[in-house]
């Protein structure tokens, strides 16, 4: 089942391959040869701990200055993490944590052993 065009704010991490397709985005090669799955249940923990790292470096660039992108990206990281936490790949007492940015003040060298538990 592909997304309609005004679903297309939902979480990418929500998309199936058809619907990289369909919004002509690059299909993440985990998604290639499945058709099945969502690209956020495929995903390792390592991944999202990685994704996390990156957002909260791209958030603290764009607090400096560029509040309507922060603000048009915050939601997306929103609906990014209720779909993680919808399909169990981030507990839900954990979704306040991460939904407060200055939680995200994260360093290269953390992991996933440095989230809450």
């Amino acid at each position: 089942m592909t997304l309609q065009p005004e679903k297309k704010k939902l979480s990418e991490f929500s998309w199936k391959r058809d619907d990289f397709v369909f919004f002509k985005k690059e299909i993440p090669q985990i998604l290639v040869e499945d058709r099945k799955h969502t690209y956020g249940e495929l995903i390792s923990d390592s991944e999202i701990v990685d994704w996390l790292i990156e957002t909260s470096k791209v958030f603290r660039l764009l607090a400096e200055g560029q509040a309507s992108v922060y603000d048009r990206l915050y939601e997306g990281y929103l609906e990014d993490l209720e779909y993680l936490s919808c399909i169990g790949r981030i507990e839900k007492d954990q979704l306040p944590w991460f939904k407060d940015i200055i939680n995200l003040e994260i360093e290269e060298n953390y992991g996933e052993k440095d989230f809450p538990n």
